[in-house]
């Protein structure tokens, strides 16, 4: 069988990306884990909750990986 000529296969969210992640005081975000992530050497579980630096937290909901609590 031959193979579709498929450019792109990337799954497209238009919005899944916040308009404005606001840091908290100490300039962190607290996100929920969706699937499990490795970030700065520690392995979290769909669940968990971690902070981590706004553009990081864009970047990883962008990739519907993590959802934005605070």
């Amino acid at each position: 069988m031959a193979r579709k000529n498929v450019l792109n296969r990337a799954i497209e969210t238009p919005d899944a990306t916040p308009a404005n992640v606001e840091p908290m005081a100490d300039n962190l975000v607290t996100v929920k884990a969706l699937a499990w992530i490795g970030e700065d050497g520690k392995t979290y579980k769909p669940g968990d909750e971690f902070k981590t630096t706004p553009e990081r937290a864009e970047s990883l909901v962008a990739g519907m990986n993590v959802k934005v609590l605070s």
